[in-house]
């Protein structure tokens, strides 16, 4: 299962893909630090499975950025908005 992370605090997002990566050696994860990284970077005719989204990042709120994913990916790809 490929797994997206986006979080703009880098030690939480990594510290969740470890923690995924150790649940399962299934899952498939990438973690970007910003919003605009993951728009950049990740390729639509590769979509993820899932992408994990932190609600509150500086750059882009979590609700912007799912907009602009639903755009990015419109195969069928989960989503979850995670805050803390």
């Amino acid at each position: 299962m490929k797994v997206y992370i986006v979080d703009d605090h880098a030690l939480l997002a990594q510290s969740l893909g470890f923690q995924l990566k150790l649940a399962d050696e299934a899952f498939e994860v990438s973690v970007f630090t910003s919003p605009q990284d993951l728009l950049e970077k990740a390729n639509p005719a590769i979509a993820p499975d899932l992408v994990l989204i932190d609600l509150m990042m500086k750059e882009m709120n979590g609700i912007e950025l799912l907009r602009k994913l639903k755009q990015k990916f419109p195969q069928s790809c989960r989503y979850a908005i995670l805050t803390g």
